[in-house]
C-alpha cells in the first residue's frame, strides 16, 4: 500500500552548537579518535582550532597517498566526513561515533500529542526507526555515524512551533528554519523532511475508537513507510558524508544528488523495508509502470529541488531506481551515495557506480517509460552487458 504522502529532503546549514546531533559533535568525534590515534588534538571541546588541525596533518603524513586522498582539510565543514572515515578505516574508532555515545531513540522523539495519540505516535516513531536501523545494519552493514532528532505533530502551525523549539533547545542558528504551510496536512495527508540531525513529520491522528482495526492499521504503516522513506534520506546523508552538499541555482536549498535518484531510493528502500516487516513482496515493475504512466515531465527535469505536488512525481523517481535496482542489485543504490561523496560530481558518481552517464539513463528512461516491454528488454539488455564486462 502506498499512503498518500508528500516527502521532502532539504539541507540547512547549521551553525555549532553544543546538542545531540550538531556540527560540535562531529568536531569532538574527530578530536577524540585524533587522540585514540595518538596525535594530540589540543582540548576536546568541538572547537577545530591549530592544534586539532596539526593533529589531523600529522596524521595524514603518517598514510599513504590513497588514504591521503580521501580526506578534505579538517574544518568544521569537513568534521563530520572525518569523524566517519576514520571509524570505518578502523573500526575501533566507530566508537567514538555521535551515534554510539548517544541516547535511545526514546530521547530522540518530541511528540505534539498528549495522552493516548502521543504514546501510540512515539511508540510507532521507535518501532519504525528501530526495525529501519536493522534493516540497514543487518542486510547492509551500515551503521550510521550521526544522530538526528524526530519530530512530529497533527498539523502545520504545531510542527512549525516544535522545530523553533527545537532550534532553540539545540542551539542551532540555521540559515532558515523550513516552514511547514500545508493546509492538507494532519487531514488525509502526510508530510516529512528531513534536515540534517532532524526528521519532521507531520500527520493525521490515529483511529483510537477501532485500535487494530483497518483503518487503524492502514495508519499504522502510512506512517511507518514515511518514516522509514525519511531514514533512508539520514542514510544518503551519512553514506555521502555530507559532502557536497549542491545548491541549485538561487534556492537555498541544498541537496546531495538528484531529486529523482535521492527521493526515488528512498522511495525503494521504504517499500523494501515495509514489505520485510509485514512479510509481503515488493510492488511489481508493472504496478510502477502504471503509477508512473500518466506524468509527463521528463526524469532529468526532476533533479532539481522544487516541491512535487503530488505523488506520481515519486512514482517516476521510484520506477527510475527500481529499474537500476532490478539490474544492479540494491547495493549500488547505496554505493551511489558514497561516490558522491569521494568524487564531489552526481555524475562522476552516477558512471562510477553504474557504468554510465546519468543523462544515457534520464534518456533511456524516456524511450520506455511508456512502454513496459521496453523496461523488460533494457533491463535484459543491461544484465548481458554486465555479465560480459564481468567475463573480460
Amino acid at each position: 500500500m502506498r499512503p498518500a504522502a508528500a516527502l521532502t529532503f532539504i539541507f540547512l546549514s547549521f551553525c555549532a552548537a553544543t546538542a545531540s546531533g550538531s556540527p560540535r559533535e562531529n568536531a569532538v568525534c574527530v578530536q577524540n579518535q585524533l587522540a585514540a590515534l595518538g596525535h594530540a588534538p589540543g582540548p576536546i571541546d568541538g572547537i577545530i582550532g591549530p592544534q586539532s588541525f596539526a593533529a589531523a596533518s600529522n596524521w595524514l603524513n603518517t598514510q599513504d597517498q590513497s588514504v591521503r586522498a580521501t580526506f578534505p582539510k579538517l574544518s568544521h565543514q569537513s568534521a563530520f566526513r572525518w569523524c566517519r572515515q576514520l571509524g570505518a578505516l578502523q573500526p575501533g574508532l566507530a566508537t567514538l561515533w555521535p551515534s554510539a555515545v548517544t541516547q535511545s531513540w526514546g530521547d530522540r522523539l518530541y511528540v505534539d500529542e498528549a495522552g493516548v495519540q502521543g504514546t501510540i505516535k512515539k511508540l510507532m516513531m521507535v518501532s519504525a526507526l528501530t526495525q529501519a536501523e536493522e534493516y540497514f545494519r543487518e542486510s547492509h552493514q551500515i551503521e550510521l555515524a550521526a544522530t538526528f532528532d524526530v519530530l512530529g505533530a497533527e498539523n502545520a502551525s504545531d510542527l512549525n512551533r516544535l522545530i523553533r523549539e527545537w532550534g532553540a533547545r539545540r542551539n542551532f542558528r540555521s540559515t532558515g528554519l523550513p516552514q511547514i504551510a500545508d493546509d492538507r496536512c494532519g487531514d488525509d495527508f502526510s508530510l516529512g523532511i528531513a534536515m540534517r540531525y532532524l526528521i519532521a513529520l507531520c500527520w493525521h491522528p490515529y483511529d483510537t475508537e477501532h485500535p487494530l482495526g483497518w483503518s487503524w492499521w492502514e495508519q499504522h504503516l502510512e506512517s511507518f513507510k514515511l518514516i522509514a522513506h525519511e531514514f533512508v534520506h539520514m542514510v544518503q546523508y551519512d553514506l555521502s558524508a555530507d559532502y557536497p552538499l549542491r545548491r541549485i541555482g538561487n534556492d537555498r536549498q541544498r541537496v546531495i544528488g538528484p531529486k529523482w535518484m535521492t527521493e526515488g531510493t528512498a522511495e525503494y528502500f521504504a517499500q523494501v523495508i515495509e514489505a520485510d516487516r509485514v512479510d509481503e513482496d515488493l510492488p511489481g515493475m508493472f504496478w510502477l509502470y502504471l503509477s508512473a504512466y500518466g506524468f509527463d515531465d521528463p526524469l532529468r527535469d526532476l533533479s532539481d529541488t522544487r516541491p512535487w505536488p503530488n505523488e506520481a512525481h515519486y512514482d517516476v523517481g521510484h520506477f527510475a531506481v527500481r529499474i537500476l535496482a532490478d539490474i544492479y542489485g540494491p547495493e549500488p543504490l547505496l554505493e551511489y551515495w558514497i561516490n558522491v561523496g569521494k568524487t564531489q560530481s552526481w555524475d562522476q558518481a552516477f558512471r562510477d557506480t553504474f557504468g554510465m552517464d546519468r543523462a544515457d539513463f534520464e534518456t533511456d528512461f524516456e524511450a520506455m517509460r511508456k512502454d513496459i516491454g521496453k523496461v523488460l528488454i533494457y533491463k535484459r539488455q543491461r544484465a548481458e552487458l554486465l555479465e560480459i564486462k564481468a567475463g573480460q
